[in-house]
């Protein structure tokens, strides 16, 4: 098409202006040096303008094979939630996200290096990446201290933004919405907020070792879930705060996977908290073959009183060591760790886990009936993935326990099963049922000198519905 376009022009050139030749890339020195050439000296030999149009269109040819400016600007594509299909959302983890980004990244080069061998500088091209879920919630309970209650809420939205910077250089910023930040809950005290945004150093087609730096959730248990509902693990130690970390990831089918990373802690053992101060570390090993897949491993965290749930425990009488200036001095760090495994065989999938305080609290920070506590949740899952109606879907049942955690505001003991379905692509519909046991009423607990008192109904049954899109 360019060469009969410059024929074209050539000829209409040498028919009206015999004494002048037009360059069609105006930007390239060499056609405007024998464009200056032909101006200065006038001829209407042809070949001299045959030798004019072969030096443009070997110069249009290189230009062909680099990108253009704005081929080498940021590309923007939309891609549901990071690439993962509806169903597999129900087990997406909130935990070593720069991995995902990661194995997405090599899987971009992976596709451009083919379709493009002859230009590998093609993988530094920016791409971003825009991903996101709504999700809305409805319930009904009964057995809880006000009898029967029903809601209809949006129960989460998040706007996740990844940027392939180049084959190096990966990054994610999500922004999330914020239900319980006033109390009573309502309008006015919703809000949005940076939920994570870090910078990922990495490829994986070059080296299992990766960094990152910025606010994620740390590697501190895996919380792997069929519910609607958090897990009781989750509860006791999900843990964000800004990080530096430094990790490696093994790049077959079956083998280690490790990482440490250092934080700056919310709670205080003295009047200064300026420092890094925060640690933690996890190893874990898993094996992939066919339909067949196993993920088991250890993690440790130089204080749980940092997690989420203990920052903040959504209950009445004590809120959290986050709520309040004051509530955040301990007498002593609390070490935590977690014990985690995933098996899968074809359609049934077996999830296991375990959240522990390694040592007690001070009784003056958290006491569980008049000794310090020492917060333990243990969750068990069984799921089967099948297809009804023709369309993929997921039942799953659980069990889930904690011991002396009464001052978090989470039950004794929870019987749960969920039922997911993806009825239209990128779209996920959900039924959970519970049955939650609270802690009996001989039990005591307080934080930070708050008491609080178990629920005055032992047994609360919950029925809860969900709608999901995710784009």
């Amino acid at each position: 098409m360019i060469k009969k376009y410059l024929l074209v022009v050539a000829l209409i050139n040498l028919c009206l202006f015999p004494a002048v030749v037009y360059s069609a890339d105006s930007e390239s020195s060499s056609s405007k040096a024998a464009q200056d050439d032909a101006v200065k000296k006038p001829t209407t030999t042809l070949e001299q303008h045959v030798a004019v149009l072969e030096s443009e269109i070997a110069e249009l040819k290189k230009q062909e094979k680099k990108p253009t400016a704005s081929q080498a600007s940021a590309s923007v594509i939309i891609a549901p939630y990071l690439n993962i299909d509806a169903l597999a959302v129900v087990l997406l983890p909130t935990y070593n996200e720069d991995i995902l980004l990661l194995k997405q990244n090599q899987r971009l080069q992976n596709q451009v290096l083919k379709s493009n061998a002859d230009d590998k500088s093609i993988v530094d091209h920016p791409l971003l990446e825009i991903s996101g879920k709504v999700e809305g919630q409805a319930y009904v309970r009964n057995g809880n201290n006000s009898g029967h209650t029903s809601s209809i809420d949006l129960s989460s939205a998040e706007l996740a933004i990844a940027a392939h910077i180049n084959q190096w250089v990966t990054s994610l910023v999500t922004i999330g919405y914020d239900r319980n930040t006033g109390y009573p809950v309502n309008v006015s005290s919703n809000r949005a907020f940076i939920d994570q945004a870090f910078i990922t150093l990495g490829n994986f087609n070059q080296s299992p070792w990766y960094g990152t730096l910025g606010q994620k959730y740390l590697p501190f248990g895996q919380y792997n879930n069929f519910m609607i509902s958090a897990t009781l693990p989750q509860s006791v130690g999900r843990t964000r705060a800004p990080v530096l970390q430094a990790g490696y990831q093994h790049l077959g089918d079956a083998g280690l996977y490790g990482n440490l990373y250092v934080f700056k802690g919310y709670t205080k053992i003295n009047s200064s908290n300026d420092n890094i101060n925060r640690g933690g570390f996890s190893l874990g090993y898993e094996f992939k073959k066919n339909a067949t897949s196993l993920d088991f491993g250890a993690d440790a965290i130089t204080n749980i009183a940092d997690a989420q749930g203990m920052q903040g425990t959504n209950g009445t009488g004590f809120e959290g060591f986050g709520k309040g200036s004051d509530n955040e001095y301990l007498d002593k760090r609390i070490p935590g760790i977690d014990l985690h495994g995933k098996y899968r065989l074809r359609a049934l999938t077996f999830l296991a886990e375990y959240t522990a305080a390694t040592k007690r609290f001070n009784e003056n920070n958290l006491s569980f009936n008049g000794h310090g506590a020492q917060p333990q949740a243990f969750d068990f899952q069984a799921g089967y993935n099948f297809s009804a109606w023709q369309k993929p879907s997921s039942f799953a049942i659980g069990y889930d326990r904690s011991w002396q955690a009464l001052a978090l505001n989470i039950p004794q003991q929870r019987y749960i099963a969920a039922f997911n379905i993806s009825v239209w692509k990128n779209t996920l519909a959900s039924l959970e049922v519970q049955h939650a046991i609270s802690y009996p009423g001989s039990d005591t607990a307080s934080g930070q000198g708050i008491f609080v008192y178990p629920q005055t109904t032992h047994n609360i049954n919950q029925l809860t519905a969900r709608f999901g899109i995710y784009f």
